[in-house]
């Protein structure tokens, strides 16, 4: 159903209708995808007979976080959406664990179980989502099954709403002014990837972050040598406010 929607939906009442069908977009490309059976002279692997029974309790909502917080094109996702993808993620970053095994993971969120049970809905960019999943646990041949837990239930829901004064920064609108008015920067001094600003080409600015991240240019910024050729942008933290001015000043920054 995953991979058939679009034709069902673009063939729907065909037999009482004399309209063509123009074959482009996301349904040309659900027809190319069948076309591996004109070649595929394959079978479908079994578990293996010592199967490892994985039991993940995947707490997705906070993997969100976690796991996709460095990628930008991520942010405006619904909320379905990044939960799909933090659990293939999760699924690709542990490939020796979840090989040939059988994988139940907890979510609180009914709109990500139901349209896996479902083989999709009307979400598109779930249904996309969705296909990621199902293509990561059979390149693993993992056999992948989600359950239901109410957030109440959760362990990992109540941290995922807490708010940290690391996670501050300007609004977009605030951003562009400054970029206006003092800017093109180089730098951020203090962020993580989740919000590190961007410059004039869309691209994350270099940036230092507390402990170690995928995007950042080093760790702690109190132990970097900056050059003064830097135009350097910054948003701490309002309790290292004061430390980091004072490193500034020290610097000749």
């Amino acid at each position: 159903m995953l991979y058939a929607r679009e034709i069902f939906r673009s063939t729907a009442g065909f037999a009482r209708s004399s309209r063509l069908v123009r074959v482009t977009g996301a349904l040309r490309k659900e027809i190319e995808h069948w076309r591996f059976l004109d070649s595929w002279e394959g079978c479908l692997r079994g578990l293996m007979k010592n199967t490892l029974w994985s039991r993940f309790p995947l707490m997705l909502r906070i993997l969100v976080w976690e796991v996709l917080s460095c990628h930008r094109d991520t942010r405006s996702l619904p909320i379905v959406v990044k939960e799909a993808l933090a659990f293939v993620n999760t699924l690709q970053a542990d490939k020796t664990l979840v090989t040939n095994a059988r994988v139940d993971a907890h979510t609180d969120n009914m709109a990500f179980l139901q349209s896996w049970e479902k083989q999709g809905g009307k979400n598109v960019q779930l249904n996309d989502a969705l296909k990621k999943l199902h293509e990561t646990a059979f390149a693993l041949n993992a056999v992948t099954s989600l359950k239901y837990v109410p957030s109440s239930a959760n362990p990992a829901d109540p941290p995922s709403r807490v708010l940290s004064d690391l996670d501050c920064m300007l609004s977009r609108k605030a951003w562009q002014e400054l970029k206006q008015k003092f800017g093109p920067h180089t730098i951020d001094l203090m962020s993580l990837d989740s919000n590190a600003q961007i410059d004039s080409k869309g691209k994350m600015l270099r940036h230092f972050a507390p402990f170690f991240t995928p995007h950042s240019s080093g760790v702690n910024v109190f132990a970097q040598t900056i050059s003064a050729a830097e135009n350097a942008y910054v948003f701490p933290p309002f309790v290292v406010v004061g430390p980091l001015l004072r490193f500034l000043l020290e610097s000749e920054l």
